[in-house]
């Protein structure tokens, strides 16, 4: 652009310049002409007129006189005219290359012009499809231009924004930290990186994350602002769920062993003197998860933990050490005082029954307590004092706890589905009476017997709209009642005084032909206490009424019994139960 001004500048003094010199050299040239014709007319008549006296003579002289002033004055014409003329020529040549430079330098500036406008347009275009803040500011901190995101932010468009200050466009403490940080950033023109909490136009909070660059001349000189700026609000939660995740058990939002094992020392503190512990766990938990799966085992341990917060202040520490097993510190807190949150916790255990959503109810956990009162005790000495208590009572509580877990059992398995108390104590009795006429050993006969009253325990786990349907149930169905010998085979496994019958409540529906299930056993490979069960469960479930079928007389009953010998029971234990046993009429 300068170098076309300049070129445009020497055209025009090159055209003043010639328009003087035109001038000057006509003037000279017709006075010389003048100067020449006259003296050439006042010599050559002077002359004609001394040395010529025949008049034809003048007359030829005339003409070669004439002649002659036309051929020099066309030579001084030729020589006045030509070094201007020439000079004239190559400034007209000059001036035309000139143009032709000018011109190609236009086209030039045009075609950068383009490229400009059309990078500033890229640009444009770049920076308004990011979800980022980006805006610019002048050395005062006036915006001089921003994208469609920091409008949508402010609420105004670019235009409206251009020229205005933070202070016209933000309100109170945001706009002081602004004002603030942007004259920090024009005093020591170093990179600012830093998180702002602003308001948005919907009235919530939004985290920001700034960077701000100070843009400089080529000289040094502060031009203005770049500022660029990331919503954070998302990645900050993510980041807060999982420090909080890190520090706490996912379940039941307690704090877990990592958190425990990072903080104990703040715990273990001689500031927190007295230190008492009260260490628990949960009682059953493996028998709810095999039974009723482990979503119901989840819901004991919320409740659990429940508890336990309930009986927490604002500066005790709650944790789930383990898979059933929890902590609880209590900072401050003597051995007195925590012998009565011990006894109030326990009291709330026994009163409030944890029901799942199969009706089973149980008490839920298992406790003990402890108190470090000098430094000289370390805290895990303390927290080993605190189990041992707690398992001492384990031990006091187990049978009655079991007893109690035992009767609950009971009672659900009888409202849920057609296992009556009366069809249980008949299926006892007809089981040790087929035992004894089997010669089972003594011992072995209250084994049998009580498998028969608990042979479908599994049935628990079993959706009550199956074990309750009274039309035919479909293979779907099917599929799920056959699962209930090995729920019952984990549910009395989990509860040591009923190992015993796990493998008769496991196999009981398996056939002597070997198309039973669940393991598709065959003959003698069956236990014998099962294949008793299987007879005697089949006879009395064929006599007894159900609301899906009438029930059969003893006689279809036994007709039955004797018809599958052989195929779905032990031939000769069929034959013994109707011959000795049935036919003696001992039937409840």
């Amino acid at each position: 652009m300068k170098a076309s001004n300049k070129k445009q500048n020497e055209r025009s003094g090159a055209n003043g310049l010639k328009q003087n010199s035109a001038k000057s050299r006509s003037l000279k040239i017709v006075i010389i002409y003048l100067i020449f014709g006259c003296l050439w007319i006042v010599t050559t008549d002077f002359l004609s007129n001394t040395l010529i006296t025949n008049i034809p003579d003048v007359y030829e002289a005339s003409i070669i006189k004439g002649l002659f002033f036309v051929f020099l004055t066309a030579l001084i014409i030729y020589l006045l005219i030509y070094p201007p003329l020439k000079k004239l020529v190559d400034s007209e040549k000059k001036l035309q290359g000139i143009n032709e430079e000018l011109e190609e330098s236009n086209k030039s500036y045009m075609r950068l012009y383009d490229e400009l406008e059309e990078k500033q347009s890229l640009l444009k275009s770049l920076i308004d499809s990011t979800e980022d803040w980006i805006f610019y500011k002048d050395a005062n901190g006036a915006y001089l231009g921003c994208n469609e995101a920091y409008e949508k932010h402010t609420g105004l468009t670019e235009e409206e924004l251009i020229g205005k200050t933070a202070s016209e466009i933000f309100e109170g403490e945001t706009a002081k930290r602004i004002d603030v940080l942007d004259r920090k950033l024009v005093g020591d023109l170093q990179i600012q990186k830093y998180e702002q909490e602003f308001i948005s136009r919907d009235g919530e909070l939004v985290i920001v994350e700034m960077i701000k660059t100070p843009y400089q001349d080529k000289n040094g000189n502060l031009r203005g602002i770049i500022c660029v700026g990331r919503d954070i609000t998302e990645r900050k939660q993510r980041e807060e769920n999982i420090h909080f995740i890190s520090r706490h058990d996912a379940l039941t939002g307690l704090y877990n062993r990592a958190y425990f094992e990072e903080e104990r020392d703040l715990i273990d503190n001689n500031a927190n003197l007295p230190i008492s512990v009260i260490v628990c766990d949960v009682d059953g938990l493996k028998l709810v998860n095999d039974a009723f799966g482990h979503v119901a085992g989840d819901n004991l341990l919320i409740a659990a933990s429940e508890l336990l917060k309930a009986a927490c202040r604002e500066q005790d520490i709650a944790v789930r050490t383990g898979g059933d097993e929890f902590s609880v510190f209590f900072p401050g807190t003597s051995n007195s005082d925590i012998e009565t949150i011990f006894n109030e916790i326990n009291s709330q255990s026994k009163n409030k029954k944890i029901q799942s959503f199969d009706g089973l109810q149980f008490t839920s956990i298992s406790m003990g307590y402890a108190t470090k009162e000098s430094k000289d005790q370390t805290l895990d000495s303390v927290i080993l004092a605190a189990e041992e208590y707690m398992y001492r009572r384990k031990l006091l509580a187990r049978k009655g706890s079991h007893s109690v877990l035992m009767k609950s059992i009971k009672t659900t398995l009888h409202e849920k589905s057609y296992e009556t108390q009366e069809h249980c104590s008949r299926m006892s009795d007809l089981a040790r009476k087929l035992g004894h006429a089997l010669a089972v050993p003594f011992l072995d006969l209250d084994i049998l017997e009580l498998a028969a009253s608990l042979h479908d325990v599994g049935k628990i786990s079993i959706d009550l709209s199956i074990l309750q349907k009274t039309e035919k149930l479909t293979e779907q169905d099917w599929e799920a009642l056959k699962k209930h010998p090995e729920v019952g085979w984990r549910i009395t496994q989990a509860i040591p005084e009923l190992n015993p019958i796990s493998d008769i409540v496991l196999y009981h529906h398996e056939r002597w032909d070997g198309t039973g299930y669940p393991r598709g056993l065959a003959g003698e490979e069956i236990p014998l206490m099962a294949r008793i069960i299987s007879i005697v469960d089949a006879y009395d479930a064929m006599i007894e009424e159900r609301p899906y079928r009438k029930a059969m007389s003893k006689e279809d009953a036994i007709a039955e019994i004797l018809r599958m010998a052989g195929t779905q029971f032990d031939k000769n234990m069929a034959e013994i139960f109707v011959t000795q046993v049935l036919a003696n009429d001992i039937i409840c």
